[in-house]
């Protein structure tokens, strides 16, 4: 998540793709080739966590690492089917 947030100019984000207002307009774009792992989890992350990714990058990592430890994942699974 940390190289995720230090290079999002790799990335797009559904809200550069097209100007609908949804619910998934913060999560990474899926093209038509397989996302990447980090990809994939950036996704799942609840949406006030991932536009600080996008907004306030200096506290991405720190509100991610808060929400990891107090939801105490012990596997991708878990934190997916959150």
């Amino acid at each position: 998540m940390q190289f995720l947030s230090h290079n999002l100019e790799m990335y797009t984000f559904n809200f550069t793709v097209h100007g609908i207002n949804t619910r998934n307009k913060p999560q990474l774009h899926k093209s038509k080739v397989n996302l990447t792992l980090h990809q994939k989890i950036f996704n799942e992350l609840p949406e006030c966590i991932a536009k600080l990714a996008v907004d306030k990058k200096n506290t991405f990592i720190s509100t991610l690492k808060s929400y990891i430890f107090k939801k105490s994942f012990h596997s991708l699974e878990e934190l997916i089917n959150d």
